[in-house]
This record gives structure tokens, sequence and C-alpha cells, in this order.
């Protein structure tokens, strides 16, 4: 039974802190994943197999809504986020894309994700690279 994971479980995981290599707002890459790997989703060379769309949406739906495509997106593959620069938000800033980036990397299906390329949205949206999950 695939288990799902919840926001409060990213909060609590030290072991996060521990596996991290690298954790920024243009690229993570979980330990094992291949440098080259993170170059090709950078470059958009990566099929996307899902895209979603949070723009206008509050932050904790956005948040809700990418956890749950995560643990239901039985294959491996990536994920196309789009969330927005911001400019529309009441403080001008990136609100939802700060809030993804703050937590998505800790979810254990992630092994890299990227600022996506121009032309599926710039830094307006993010690439989430998920591993299989056993069915």
């Amino acid at each position: 039974m695939n288990r799902i994971f919840k926001l409060t479980e990213m909060k609590k995981n030290p072991y996060i802190d521990s596996i991290a290599t690298e954790i920024d707002q243009d690229h993570y890459r979980a330990p094992g994943t291949p440098h080259s790997t993170i170059i090709a989703l950078s470059k958009g060379q990566k099929k996307v197999t899902q895209t979603l769309n949070l723009r206008g949406m509050l932050s904790e739906e956005a948040l809700d809504l990418t956890l749950s495509t995560i643990d239901h997106h039985y294959r491996n593959g990536c994920i196309l986020v789009i969330h927005g620069q911001g400019h529309r938000s009441q403080h001008q800033a990136p609100i939802i894309k700060n809030l993804i980036w703050d937590h998505i990397p800790r979810h254990p299906r992630v092994i890299g994700m990227c600022t996506a390329s121009a032309k599926d949205g710039g830094l307006g949206a993010s690439y989430i690279l998920l591993k299989k999950t056993k069915r």
C-alpha cells in the first residue's frame, strides 16, 4: 500500500537535512542522482509526464495539490509545476514558488528539481523529477 507523505512529516524529518547534497532555488539534486540528470532536466530534455498550474491558488492549496500529485504519480517522470513569479501576489513576491522550493525537495520520491527552461515557463515554473515507486 502506498503511504501518503504528509507535510508535517517533512517538517519533522531530520534525515533530509543530512542527505541533501544541493538545495537552492535553481536546482536540487538528491544523493545518488547524477549531475548530468539535473543538467538535462534544466535544459528541458526530460519528458514532462504531468503539468500542474498553481497560479492563483492559495499557498496551502498549491502545496497540498503538489504533494498529492507526487504521492499519486505512480511512475518515474518529470512534473512541470507552474507557480508563477509572484507579480500578482499581495507582496509582489513568489510565495508559491518559495513554498514549493522549501518543502518539495524533502519528499522522499523527489530526486531532482530545477527551474524550468524558458520554453516551459522559466522562473515562473519548476521541474520536479521523481524516482520510481514500488507498487
